[in-house]
């Protein structure tokens, strides 16, 4: 499939895929050498990739489907120093150019790049298109060449975007044949999470009964349409927040008692029926929300203006942004990659109508339309939105 310039979306334009490797690692190595290079000109066949008035280094020239190295040429040391400067410009022009041939047949290789080459932003945006088309993605020959930890990560993801479960056993069983020999051992193991993903449960934890704290849990089995009692929290809390990730419920924060708050992050392992305690949270708050993307935790609320994110696979915590207000018990939801703030209520008790949207990926924040009418203590979810050809009968 070409783009009107040549260059091929499935394949990523062959020669940026052969070429930019070698380019970002000469730009990296000359740092470290004495002789510097000559002017660098990096350019695609619609002018994309381009450094303005750019210093000495190593000159490349684009033409349609391929980048072609010109013969470098040496000049006075003077421009190393300013030259390393370009790195990240360059940087950011390669991947802008990979961001616009994102296609279902090479978003999958171009996140490979990405993860490569330390490019965060790209990376993110490659995983949020394969997530966001992942039935189209499945039939392609990259799905098919993922590792098995590649596949879960993706099968289990609750961006997940596919207009059946069905869909979802089809895909994996696709990538077990393709090297059925090698693959058959690892099919009672990604059965297991396309099962799990198929009979969805909801649980319901801690809370306030008039009187006392709680520290039960209920589970809810979509299935057998039935509710179950699990294992207990370690510490019964209110107004915690909730959410899941990496397979895991993680319960954050909340209260005690009327006067205290609590930093605890308990999480729950279905698979064993237990909870652990996990690294506590910066603060400890009370009527904060939280979502999880792409396998990390972001907390917000508690009349603070901090947005926190953990990772529950190294379990560290890291304060990413602040909002513009310090807001409790408001909404947040994920859309489309980004996260979103809704509503809450401010210092002085006043709910807000105010929607705030974060992009983990540049980490930017900024204000979006605001609700009808001012809310807290509410409720936030994301429908995703498939394709036409899901609703077809």
């Amino acid at each position: 499939m070409e783009d009107g310039t040549g260059l091929q979306a499935c394949g990523v334009a062959e020669g940026v895929q052969t070429v930019l490797p070698l380019l970002l690692r000469e730009l990296e190595d000359a740092r470290e050498r004495a002789g510097p290079w000559g002017p660098l000109l990096a350019r695609d066949a619609r002018s994309r990739l381009q450094l303005v008035e750019p210093e000495p280094w190593l000159r490349v020239r684009a033409a349609r489907s391929r980048l072609q190295l010109l013969q470098p040429k040496p000049v006075g040391s003077s421009g190393l120093a300013r030259a390393g400067g370009q790195i990240g410009v360059l940087r950011d022009a390669c991947a802008k150019f990979l961001e616009e041939q994102l296609d279902p047949c090479n978003c999958l290789g171009i996140q490979r790049f990405a993860d490569t080459h330390s490019l965060k932003t790209l990376f993110t945006k490659c995983k949020t298109f394969a997530l966001q088309t992942f039935e189209d993605v499945s039939q392609h020959e990259e799905f098919l060449e993922l590792d098995k930890d590649e596949l879960i990560d993706y099968i289990c993801s609750d961006e997940l975007v596919i207009g059946k479960e069905e869909m979802v056993f089809e895909a994996v069983m696709r990538w077990v044949y393709r090297a059925v020999d090698l693959r058959r051992p690892l099919l009672h193991e990604l059965l297991t999470h396309v099962i799990t993903g198929l009979l969805g449960k909801v649980y319901v934890v801690g809370g306030y009964d008039g009187q006392n704290r709680l520290s039960s849990v209920e589970c809810y089995d979509s299935f057998s349409n039935r509710w179950t009692e699990v294992a207990p929290l370690k510490e019964a809390v209110s107004s915690p927040a909730v959410t899941s990730c990496v397979g895991k419920l993680f319960v954050i924060g909340g209260g005690p008692d009327d006067n205290t708050c609590s930093d605890k992050v308990q999480s729950y392992n279905p698979e064993t029926n237990s909870w652990l305690l996990r690294a506590a949270i910066p603060i400890a708050k009370r009527c904060i929300t939280a979502v999880s993307l792409n396998n990390l935790i972001y907390v917000a609320g508690g009349l603070t203006k901090a947005i926190y994110c953990y990772d529950p696979v190294e379990d560290y915590w890291m304060h990413v942004q602040n909002t513009f207000s310090r807001q409790e018990n408001c909404g947040m939801s994920v859309c489309n990659g980004k996260i979103y703030i809704l509503g809450g209520r401010r210092e002085n008790g006043e709910a807000t109508d105010t929607i705030l949207c974060y992009d983990p990926a540049t980490s930017i924040i900024t204000g979006v339309a605001a609700m009808p009418r001012p809310v807290s203590y509410h409720g936030c979810v994301t429908i995703h939105r498939y394709s036409e050809k899901c609703f077809k009968l």
